[in-house]
């Protein structure tokens, strides 16, 4: 399977590689609900490692975080 990912963010220094892999996992389900916990099992990090991940991320606007009650949606930004 071929990873695609925008060139922009592919190039940007600021992203950790790591935090590229996730996005690039994001592009293929759309968006999910899976917790951090969740994802830390997916990727063997700890949640610590998702949540600072998905922070850069959306601080640097290729996701968008919803929240509703105990659930979190991750959408990717177009």
């Amino acid at each position: 399977m071929m990873v695609i990912t925008q060139s922009k963010i592919f190039y940007d220094t600021e992203i950790p590689s790591s935090a590229k892999l996730l996005y690039a996992y994001l592009s293929h389900v759309v968006s999910t609900t899976e917790t951090n916990e969740q994802l830390a099992v997916r990727f063997n990090v700890t949640s610590v490692s998702i949540s600072n991940w998905l922070s850069k991320l959306e601080e640097k606007e290729y996701v968008k975080l919803h929240y509703s009650k105990r659930k979190r949606e991750i959408a990717l930004v177009s």
